[in-house]
C-alpha cells in the first residue's frame, strides 16, 4: 500500500504527498499537502474535488490546520459531525504544465 486513505466524511480517497510524486525532477517547488486521490461518486466532495488536488489546509472551522498528514486532516474533521460544513485550501494543476492555482472549497460532511 501507498499510505492511501478513506475519508468517509468528505468521500474522498487521500495519499500523503511523499507517495504520489509525479516523477517530474523539475517541477515547480512542491505544494505540501494530502493528494487527492479519489472521489467517490455522490459524496460530498464529488463536483468539488477532482484526482490530483492538494488539500494545504482546513481553514474552516477555526483554527486554520495545515494538513501535510492523514492524521493531521482527520484530527480537523474529527471536531465536526455530519452536516456541518469544512472549508479546505487546496491547489489544482491549471493546465498541462503544471502550473497550480489555490483555492478554497466548501464541503458539507457526510455520515
Amino acid at each position: 500500500t501507498d499510505g492511501a486513505v478513506v475519508s468517509k466524511p468528505l468521500g474522498v480517497t487521500f495519499a500523503p504527498q511523499a507517495s504520489a510524486s509525479d516523477g517530474t525532477a523539475h517541477a515547480a517547488p512542491r505544494v505540501q499537502g494530502l493528494v487527492v486521490r479519489d472521489v467517490q461518486r455522490g459524496g460530498p466532495a464529488e463536483g468539488k474535488l477532482v484526482p490530483g488536488d492538494i488539500i494545504t489546509d482546513v481553514i474552516h472551522p477555526e483554527p486554520r490546520i495545515r494538513t501535510r498528514t492523514v492524521d493531521e486532516l482527520e484530527s480537523a474533521l474529527g471536531k465536526l459531525k455530519s452536516g456541518d460544513y469544512v472549508g479546505l485550501q487546496i491547489s489544482r494543476q491549471t493546465d498541462s504544465q503544471g502550473t497550480r492555482s489555490t483555492a478554497v472549497v466548501n464541503l458539507r460532511l457526510g455520515a
